[in-house]
């Protein structure tokens, strides 16, 4: 390790790239190339300038990385920002999180506010709270929505999105196109559905609906078209 002076005369340490067997980076560490790591602790408001390969990686309150990360489990909590793609086998956040890039996993669980610019790919997907996220494919898919949030696509074989017990009666998940075998939804504002069973709770405004079987279960719901599944077309 070496040391850099900084701009306001307070020396760092600077982290080589290469193969280690525990990090910790804090405020007073910069690093310098990637990093081969088997348990790895993040607790920086300084940018982290490095892709990460890691068996576990967890962030305790803040976190800059300008890099992917690789692992086993990723545990973030506090404010979380990665620039680059996340992919590991198991990943909870909690707080503030953001990812510039794809997030592919088996095991996924958002808790807080969550925005992820590019797609999410997983077995799983838990999310509590409000999030940003461009497409979304996994088997099975939970949401419990505490503020208003969006999302382009999603395609699951079980879906279901819930209002929060203190959620505000009017705030919604605006979604262009939901895709499954089984979806129950609240508060959801959608263009298009299409599944093998519907079922649309509280607060929806859906435009069309392509399904084998609807369900509605409140009147405050409103759907413009319902057509049977087989003549949705991907072209529709």
């Amino acid at each position: 390790m070496e040391e850099l002076q900084s701009n306001n005369n307070n020396k760092r340490i600077c982290i080589k790239g290469g193969t280690y067997s525990t990090l910790s980076i804090t405020d007073s560490h910069y690093t310098d190339g990637d990093l081969d790591v088997n348990v790895v602790f993040v607790d920086s408001k300084r940018e982290v300038n490095s892709n990460i390969k890691c068996k576990d990686i967890l962030v305790e309150k803040n976190a800059h990385i300008n890099g992917s990360i690789e692992c086993n489990k990723g545990s973030f909590h506090g404010t979380t920002l990665v620039n680059g793609d996340i992919s590991s086998f198991n990943i909870m956040a909690k707080g503030n999180f953001q990812c510039t890039g794809k997030l592919n996993s088996t095991h996924i669980s958002l808790i807080g506010t969550a925005k992820v610019e590019k797609n999410i790919l997983s077995e799983t997907l838990n999310i509590i709270g409000d999030v940003s996220i461009e497409d979304i494919c996994v088997s099975r898919f939970k949401f419990v929505l505490n503020q208003e949030s969006t999302a382009r696509n999603i395609k699951g074989d079980y879906i279901q999105v819930i209002k929060g017990i203190n959620s505000e009666t009017k705030m919604f998940f605006e979604v262009e196109k939901i895709e499954g075998k089984v979806i129950y939804i609240e508060n959801t504002l959608a263009q298009v559905i299409i599944g093998d069973e519907v079922i649309v709770g509280s607060g929806c405004l859906i435009e069309i609906v392509y399904c084998n079987k609807l369900v509605i279960k409140d009147d405050s719901s409103k759907i413009s078209t319902k057509r049977e599944k087989s003549e949705y077309t991907s072209f529709t």
